[in-house]
């Protein structure tokens, strides 16, 4: 991403902007315009900056990369792409399942029946393997899976996803490494948002899954001296591999199997839960009758549609005057597509806790409790800070 003072200098140069025209159009003296350029000064007020880009004839896509190198100068770049995140995962939560290109030689593998141990170097073994192993286990009966990767392995969850997996009662442990600072991805991608995006895909697909995180210096933690980092096992197999999932061994020998599990019962316990599905009632807040907004208590803002407040004035007056209660003085109004993203995700917050809830591809209503505190702070600034275009001001108690 571009920073401001260096945007506008190549627009300038790109474009044969006059200096004193365009300050003279922006009503600025030459000598303030040339300190912004330079980054000497802060960027000017949002209405300069569009009189800016207006004198400079920027086209769309020039002002929208405008105008988010003006607000990375006054967010800061981790901020901005971490509420892009938030928001970017709250209007496409309803895009349910993994979609990625996937080699056929990733499902050409089958377990091979008396080998107690297979070493393998090529790229393609370790998904190819852990296919032929999640495979085998899913429909098995009291089965469990263990999971020690880090969430962006995709393929992982493009199988979890899918429909091998569906009606599939196995229990499924996965632990995974949180950066103990907050990281973006290459694409500029908040990572801890990334993460959550794929660790409903599970919930999602009505399984049994149950994450748990242990904090770290991931580039560090996965560049050192750790022989074989990640680990997938199921009640008969075992697989590890290096960290880019390339060179590992396959492990089919019981007493092997057996002792992978007990190492990873330990990290487990190490580790604390990041979703859990929840068992709290929920039968007297508003959503069971007005499916259509977003929820939450004193510490984070709250927001609803209008067709979701307008459906208590179809309810019997007792029990619109008891949902009243969860409505606080100073809620706003979503609108645009957060308003229409709404319905399928709702986000109630009660005591540092934000409940997720949603319907899984059978319809079933999944009540999920987060506790990470990196999480929890990502959505709460995102709904402290979210953009006009997304909201109204604020209305007085209905």
């Amino acid at each position: 991403m571009t920073e401001f003072p260096e945007l506008l200098n190549k627009f300038i140069e790109q474009k044969n902007i006059h200096i004193y025209s365009m300050a003279k159009y922006c009503g600025l003296d030459r000598s303030t315009l040339y300190k912004i350029i330079k980054g000497n000064r802060r960027p000017p007020s949002a209405s300069v900056r569009d009189k800016m880009a207006c004198f400079m004839h920027l086209t769309p896509d020039e002002t929208r990369q405008f105008e988010q190198a003006w607000e990375i100068s006054f967010t800061g770049k981790l901020t901005y792409c971490r509420r892009k995140s938030t928001e970017d995962f709250l209007l496409n939560f309803s895009d349910g399942f993994s979609d990625m290109p996937v080699k056929k030689s990733y499902f050409s593998k089958e377990l091979p029946a008396d080998s107690p141990c297979i070493a393998f170097s090529e790229k393609d073994s370790f998904p190819a393997y852990l296919h032929a192993m999640l495979k085998k286990e899913s429909h098995s009966t009291g089965g469990r899976m263990g999971f020690l990767i880090q969430p962006d392995y995709r393929f992982l969850f493009h199988l979890l996803s899918g429909p091998e997996f569906f009606n599939s009662t196995v229990r499924i442990d996965h632990i995974f490494c949180l950066d103990q600072t907050e990281q973006l991805s290459e694409t500029d991608e908040y990572c801890h948002i990334n993460y959550l995006k794929q660790l409903l895909l599970p919930f999602k697909n009505g399984l049994d899954y149950h994450p748990y995180c242990f904090y770290d210096n991931i580039r560090t933690h996965f560049s050192n001296l750790n022989l074989f980092p990640v680990l997938i096992l199921t009640e008969g197999s075992a697989l590890v591999s290096t960290s880019d999932c390339t060179r590992g061994i396959l492990y089919q020998d019981p007493a092997t199997v057996k002792m992978m599990w007990k190492l990873f019962d330990t990290y487990q316990k190490s580790c604390i839960p990041v979703l859990r599905r929840s068992q709290k009632s929920f039968d007297k807040l508003p959503w069971e009758c007005t499916p259509s907004y977003f929820a939450a208590d004193k510490s984070f803002p709250c927001f609803f549609t209008k067709p979701a407040l307008e459906s208590l004035g179809r309810l019997d007056s007792l029990k619109a005057e008891a949902l009243k209660q969860y409505i606080p003085a100073d809620f706003r109004f979503l609108k645009g597509a957060l308003a229409e993203a709404s319905g399928s995700l709702h986000l109630y917050a009660e005591n540092n806790v934000l409940y997720l809830i949603f319907d899984d591809i059978r319809n079933t209503p999944v009540r999920l409790s987060l506790h990470e505190p990196g999480l929890l702070s990502a959505f709460e600034d995102y709904l402290t800070h979210i953009p006009a275009k997304f909201c109204q001001d604020s209305f007085s108690k209905c």
